[in-house]
């Protein structure tokens, strides 16, 4: 846009003035005929030398505004997948800690058959072992939550 607002109120280019000198000798024995000149460059409006300059500006103005409707459809995309992982890290979440219920249930409830003396301590055993892995699979479902919140407020542009 400042590119065409240029073009449009600089019609012309600006003017050069340039100053120079020169020393030349027609001969290797002759005397060096020193000079001194002045030149001056002013250039005239035209449309030759507008249209192409306008054009450049349109071209660049055009190729910015896709991009970044390329990319502002890109970010939407990212916002969208990370709400998306979000709601199944939850969703994962939650059936992680119905399942650590359960398995505390059951252990508490198997405690109390092992202490009555009516279930092994195989079973005792393999049930401490599915809480553990319910414990551990909560764990491993809340550090993914954090990462999905993470991933979302990143897409989001939130700083930490």
């Amino acid at each position: 846009l400042a590119r065409i607002k240029l073009a449009t109120e600089t019609p012309r280019d600006t003017p050069e003035l340039g100053l120079f000198t020169r020393s030349e000798r027609g001969s290797a024995d002759a005397a060096y005929v020193d000079s001194v000149g002045v030149s001056l460059k002013l250039t005239f409006a035209s449309a030759a030398r507008n249209r192409p300059i306008s054009a450049a500006a349109n071209r660049a103005l055009i190729q910015a505004e896709s991009e970044y409707r390329l990319i502002r459809q890109r970010l939407e995309l990212d916002i969208e997948r990370a709400r998306q992982n979000l709601a199944g890290a939850a969703s994962q979440l939650d059936l992680a800690a119905a399942g650590r219920e359960l398995a505390r249930e059951n252990l508490k409830w198997l405690q109390k058959a092992f202490d009555l003396g009516e279930t092994s301590l195989t079973n005792l055993l393999k049930t401490r072992a599915t809480h553990l892995e319910s414990e551990l699979n909560f764990a491993q479902r809340q550090i993914g939550m954090a990462q999905a919140k993470a991933r979302y407020n990143q897409a989001q542009g939130v700083l930490p």
